[in-house]
């Protein structure tokens, strides 16, 4: 299963840099975390909790 993350300012798909996300259509940029650092978004990407079971990683999409 794939988890696409969506710019919060018109929904374009985010692009990958080390461990940051980016905008490619307005370049707005989020951090690892998904605070915006770099607008024109200005709200944050949703987070999901996480636990490590058994040295697996899952997250709730709740």
């Amino acid at each position: 299963m794939a988890l696409l993350m969506r710019c919060t300012h018109q929904g374009t798909e985010l692009q990958v840099f080390g461990d940051k996300l980016q905008c490619p259509a307005h370049g707005s940029k989020f951090a690892n975390n998904g605070d915006v650092t770099n607008g024109p978004a200005s709200s944050g990407l949703r987070t999901f909790p996480i636990v490590i079971d058994n040295q697996q990683l899952k997250v709730s999409l709740k």
